[in-house]
């Protein structure tokens, strides 16, 4: 025998406004989301390094690419000379690896 005899919950859907207004920012939050790239500036062509410090490490990543994605693939270019409070020695090793300066 179930332990209660009543109804459980009744279902509401909301009104119909409610529900659209949810769908859309749902549409709007899953294109921005797709849609990322454009968040960055038009004059960027992709082809820029970030420098990050990671696992203890500087690394020089790509802004885009298979690359880029810090937690799947490794980065092109990282140290562990440089101590991680040093960022200027780390963005002169930067410009160095990329043969900028």
């Amino acid at each position: 025998m179930p332990a209660t005899t009543g109804r459980y919950a009744t279902y509401s859907a909301g009104t119909l406004a409610n529900r659209i207004n949810h769908r859309c920012r749902w549409l709007l939050r899953t294109v921005v989301r797709i849609a990322g790239r454009g968040r960055l500036d038009e004059r960027d062509n992709g082809g820029g390094y970030t420098l990050h410090r990671e696992f203890g490490r500087w690394t020089l990543r790509p802004v885009t690419g298979r690359r880029s994605l810090r937690w799947i693939t490794p980065p092109p270019h990282a140290t562990r000379t440089i101590p991680g409070h040093d960022r200027d020695a780390a963005c002169a090793w930067g410009m160095k690896a990329l043969d900028l300066g």
